[in-house]
């Protein structure tokens, strides 16, 4: 693993500058729920079907990376906390 000086800010506003840039003309017509990752150091990216997947295909290019995950057409990879739901009385 990587000994980063980045904050979770900075890689995320990072991420997100690449994204923008240069990986979005790119997945335009791919599916919306699939995973990017990208490697904020050198800008390498995977795109796949599962998170874990996409992180560790960068991680064997790129082992010392620093790294975004983010869906194609969503900014955030999961839901944390619970769903609620409504009850029938």
């Amino acid at each position: 693993m990587s000994v980063t000086e980045w904050s979770p800010e900075e890689v995320g506003q990072r991420g997100e500058e690449i994204f923008q840039r240069k990986i979005m003309p790119v997945v335009a017509n791919e599916p919306p729920r699939r995973f990017v990752t990208i490697d904020i150091l050198s800008e390498d990216y995977e795109i796949g079907d599962e998170h874990l997947a996409t992180v560790r295909a960068l991680r064997s290019r790129r082992p010392n990376g620093e790294f975004y995950t983010r869906r194609v057409a969503f900014n955030y990879v999961g839901r944390m906390g619970p769903r609620f739901r409504p009850v029938s009385v």
